[in-house]
């Protein structure tokens, strides 16, 4: 139901639309070589679904089609997926998942309270609810950061990015073997 007037006013039924994660999806041949991958440096698969959605092209859904798909990050790599996902989000969106510092922590006690409830619910340990709620306000913060990466320091961005850190690693890597 791709209604168009709604997709152009109403932002999270955009982001409804084109959410799309190609770690288990099947795209025509013909629809990929006439609309490829665009070069971005973070959520190819969603760019490319916003693309060909305001192409006037439909997505369908398959609720089951079973996928199994872990990154298995650390907490460390974790928030700087966070980073680049906002940082991402902004740039190709306009979208801002932080804020500034008021909505930071408005963000993290939400997150916070779903997390308990959902880990009472389930009658986990108290040490995993309050690790998930830790992790709520370093994952509000990040996002935060990333809306206003910006703002920061082009060394500090790489610091906190996932995707800058390994391009630099490699860039450094290709360079080092270049003169050998």
């Amino acid at each position: 139901d791709t209604d168009f007037d709604r997709y152009r006013k109403d932002p999270l039924w955009r982001q409804f639309l084109h959410f799309f994660s190609d770690n288990n999806s099947r795209l025509r041949r013909s629809a990929w070589e006439k609309r490829p991958y665009p070069d971005v440096d973070f959520a190819e698969d969603q760019v490319w679904a916003a693309n060909s959605i305001e192409a006037g092209w439909k997505k369908a859904y398959a609720p089951s089609a079973p996928v199994f798909h872990s990154h298995e990050f650390g907490v460390f790599d974790q928030l700087r997926r966070a980073y680049d996902e906002s940082r991402s989000f902004r740039r190709s969106f306009g979208y801002r998942l932080g804020g500034n510092l008021r909505q930071t922590i408005r963000s993290g006690i939400g997150l916070s309270r779903t997390d308990w409830k959902w880990g009472r619910s389930r009658n986990l340990p108290l040490r995993e609810i309050l690790h998930r709620m830790v992790m709520d306000f370093a994952l509000a913060a990040v996002h935060s950061l990333g809306t206003h990466d910006d703002r920061i320091p082009t060394r500090i961005q790489i610091l906190l990015s996932r995707d800058k850190s390994l391009y630099q690693r490699d860039k450094r890597s290709s360079t080092s073997q270049g003169h050998q």
